[in-house]
């Protein structure tokens, strides 16, 4: 038996945590897949807290079957020095969520209430009245909602006051795990991508691979993947990103293949794309060409007709979430230019170009080729979807298809350029002369600097969610307003900012989104525009922290109009 000494221990808890992500994604195929059977049996576990514990506990055993089943521990990098170090950033902003706890929950929560997160949230309730997971009223995907609402309503979660703290509580701290497991997934991938290539070959030891994955998984917590993305709301797209990385893995990390269990594992990456971000799609086909290809090539009668089976119960599962976003709201939806959704541009092209080096390099390997298309793909999605619907690259859905292939690429350029540093060596320098070998040892200070300097800037930046560098309301001033006693009642919102008004009126939704498809507008309004909403209401009620009679002469439109104070 090895002794248990801090190197066991560290190297143990690194292969643990390399597991977060695809356990990750395969309790969302889980949940998607008792949710779509409680709507079939006409069940609701979701509707209460003991039917969502006994969903949960399913969800535990179907996913821990699943993880046997799929033999999900042979994607685990071998034991090795440093092996934590990939997961260091994942940990680092985990740890966030922690440090931050003594704060107020309004402050804590406040770069959440805000964006698309807020309207993530709506799916909870709705979800919780629908009573499990149904398209009938909603074409949105909602395999992560799904998954936030059993828990959600485990804790005895409702549609009141308390039930919107809690939900707030949790479902932000949950999107903050996000990026989280993305960053130890890419970290992951490019620990594979360095072994693979042979990074750690040549006396090297296993301390570039180290350094490879600790740089991927940093750059995930750069502004341009995480600050930017997490103040936009866009939750599915780090699910989507998981996703894709954790197929990635399959791609490159199996022994002979991977056989069957590689393709289960991208089967049920493929229902969660269905269930939370369809353009993935094709990139998540490819790695599934790649895999089944030499299984339907050189496999026995039994092989074939597992994997059929296999291809016929994703599509089952995955066909409720397809066929309600492409008959309900069809590819021309992707014509609407919703947010503003940057796109690191540079990032993304220094990514394909390492990923095209590494193809290229490797090119007798068919599954490093399999890698670069899988990377490749999104990106190759977003520019057709943008020339099939007349809109520019840059737009909302072409846009963060390419930010994927950017993030996923991350892994590829790290060990790029881990390689290339590495080449800066006395040691690789050995037999030139001249002006070369000093040049060299300064781009080597340079770049190590550097790298150091893009470390500590990403393990910092996630700091600015919680001192308003990412925040567009006034996170405690909202809570309160939409927490107040009688605030349900109400249909607008003044607080005296755009963005709070605005917000708080999207929030009162969550008290009657459990029984009613009937949304508020999204976007800001004016007074008259208020009143309207004042007057289609059968109790004209304003929610406001400004005194009734100032309140009253504002919205003088509606006579009768009740105002429910806001404590200042």
């Amino acid at each position: 038996m090895t002794p248990l000494t801090p190197r066991t221990l560290a190297s143990r808890f690194a292969r643990a945590v390399q597991l977060v992500p695809v356990v990750f994604m395969l309790l969302l195929a889980a949940a998607v897949l008792l949710g779509e059977a409680s709507e079939l049996t006409g069940l609701r576990p979701l509707a209460g807290a003991w039917g969502s514990r006994a969903f949960l506990i399913l969800l535990v055993l179907v996913t821990a079957g699943l993880s046997r089943q799929l033999k999900i521990w042979e994607t685990v990098a071998p034991p090795m020095r440093f092996a934590l170090a990939p997961a260091i950033p994942g940990l680092v902003l985990a740890g966030y969520a922690i440090a931050v706890r003594p704060l107020p929950a309004g402050k804590r929560a406040e770069w959440f209430l805000g964006a698309d997160h807020v309207r993530h949230l709506m799916f909870v309730p709705e979800l919780q009245g629908a009573g499990n997971l149904s398209y009938a009223q909603q074409s949105y995907p909602r395999a992560w909602q799904t998954l936030v609402t059993a828990v959600w309503s485990a804790t005895g979660g409702r549609p009141d006051a308390d039930g919107f703290r809690s939900l707030v509580d949790l479902m932000s701290t949950a999107a903050w795990f996000l990026p989280a497991v993305l960053s130890v997934a890419t970290g992951s991938l490019a620990v594979h991508v360095g072994r693979r290539v042979g990074l750690g070959e040549r006396g090297r030891g296993e301390a570039p691979i180290a350094v490879a994955g600790l740089g991927a998984a940093a750059m995930v917590l750069w502004p341009s993947f995480l600050s930017i993305y997490q103040a936009l709301g866009f939750e599915n797209s780090f699910v989507g990103g998981i996703v894709l990385a954790v197929v990635a893995v399959e791609v490159i990390a199996r022994k002979d293949g991977g056989g069957l269990a590689a393709v289960g594992v991208v089967l049920a990456a493929a229902v969660v794309c269905a269930h939370c971000w369809q353009l993935l799609l094709p990139a998540v086909g490819v790695a599934f060409i790649v895999l089944a290809g030499p299984l339907l090539a050189r496999g026995d009668l039994r092989t074939r007709a597992v994997l059929l089976w296999g291809v016929l119960a994703a599509g089952l599962v995955a066909t409720p979430a397809l066929v309600a976003v492409f008959t309900v709201i069809g590819i021309q939806h992707a014509t609407d230019a919703g947010v503003k959704a940057p796109r690191p541009a540079a990032m993304l092209l220094v990514a394909l170009l390492c990923s095209t080096w590494l193809a290229v390099r490797h090119r007798e390997d068919r599954r490093m080729v399999g890698l670069w298309l899988v990377v490749l793909f999104p990106c190759l999605t977003g520019l057709a979807l943008a020339a099939r619907v007349g809109i520019p690259v840059t737009q909302y859905y072409p846009s963060k298809l390419l930010w994927h292939s950017a993030t996923l690429g991350l892994a590829p350029l790290a060990v790029v350029a881990v390689s290339a540093w590495r080449r800066l060596t006395p040691a690789a320098l050995e037999n030139d002369t001249g002006p070369v070998v000093p040049l060299a040892g300064v781009l080597r200070v340079v770049t190590g600097v550097g790298g150091l300097l893009v470390l500590g800037v990403a393990l910092i930046a996630p700091a600015g969610a919680f001192v308003g560098a990412w925040s567009t309301v006034r996170g405690p001033v909202v809570l309160d307003a939409v927490t107040s006693p009688g605030a349900d009642g109400a249909q607008v919102v003044w607080l005296g900012t755009k963005g709070d008004d605005t917000i708080g009126r999207i929030l009162l939704d969550f008290y009657r989104a459990g029984h009613t498809a009937a949304r508020t507008p999204q976007p800001p309004l004016d007074v008259s525009q208020e009143c309207a909403l004042l007057k289609a209401a059968s109790t004209p009620t304003v929610l406001s922290d400004r005194a009734p009679d100032e309140v009253r002469r504002r919205y003088s439109c509606v006579p009768a109009v009740r105002v429910i104070p806001v404590p200042r």
